[in-house]
């Protein structure tokens, strides 16, 4: 199987809308736990709002997963038709 060029992927990454939505939106919700990590004790609010971000940038991840997946096989698939002339 053909290896997949990272930089071309990523060129196309960079140009999906979607990805890039879902990508800040996955590292806002990173710094949000961050912050919900640092601190030493947790309300009950305070950590079912740290569960919901973490199951969401899990969701946000499997679609940045899948987005990607979407990508990489179309990359891999040679284009039909065509020859000189």
């Amino acid at each position: 199987m053909k290896a997949i060029d990272p930089r071309k992927l990523e060129k196309i990454l960079s140009e999906d809308s979607r990805f890039q939505a879902l990508q800040a939106e996955h590292r806002l919700l990173d710094e949000k736990i961050g912050k919900f990590s640092q601190k030493q004790y947790l309300t009950p609010e305070e950590e079912l709002e740290k569960k919901q971000c973490q199951k969401l940038k899990l969701k946000l991840k499997d679609e940045m997963a899948e987005i990607e997946r979407s990508h990489r096989s179309r990359i891999k698939t040679p284009e039909s038709g065509g020859g000189s002339g």
